[in-house]
């Protein structure tokens, strides 16, 4: 019997510690919790103004993208044209200096 109350009572005693030593950590916890509270906040802020300064950036590329892809087009467009009026004016020179060598 004796054995039993002297092992409950140690047993109680590692308990109380335990409970002791995490409270003391659940303490310091907290405190670093609140130091960190206000890094976290101007993280968060800085998270969200990279955030949209990267979806500004992002839809400025597409456009620009956008523009090029046009501007490729109309060279494309303008240079199809020209090569089709360089292929008419030599057409036209040879069929003049026909007419030049028949008259």
């Amino acid at each position: 019997r004796e054995l039993v109350r002297k092992s409950s009572s140690k047993a109680t005693q590692l308990l109380l510690e335990e409970l002791n030593f995490m409270k003391r950590e659940r303490d310091e916890l907290k405190k670093s919790a609140r130091r960190l509270g206000p890094q976290i906040s101007r993280a968060e802020v800085v998270t969200r103004g990279l955030r949209t300064a990267l979806t500004k950036e992002t839809e400025a590329v597409e456009r620009d993208s956008k523009a090029e892809k046009a501007e490729q087009s109309e060279l494309r467009r303008a240079a199809a044209e020209l090569q089709r009026l360089r292929n008419s004016g030599q057409a036209d020179s040879r069929a003049i200096g026909r007419e030049i060598v028949e008259a």
